[in-house]
């Protein structure tokens, strides 16, 4: 699932205009993707919440991508 999940976020960056975002980037989100399955692995957690944490870390930067700066916590 969560190669769906990368892919999935990966084609949004691929296929989005937002040449205006200079941090919050596919780069940024697959470092955050990183860092949180490197403290996740540090932890005692299923694979259940393993995959929600995975899974946030790569969509925590989409709403940028769909909604803009103005709506990106929605």
């Amino acid at each position: 699932m969560l190669n769906n999940i990368q892919n999935y976020i990966e084609s949004l960056f691929n296929q989005s205009e937002a040449d205006f975002l200079m941090y919050h980037n596919l780069e940024h989100t697959k470092f955050v993707v990183a860092k949180t399955q490197e403290i996740g692995a540090d932890h005692t957690l299923d694979k259940t919440d393993f995959l929600i944490l995975s899974a946030s870390a790569w969509f925590h930067d989409a709403g940028h991508l769909t909604g803009g700066l103005k709506f990106h916590e929605d």
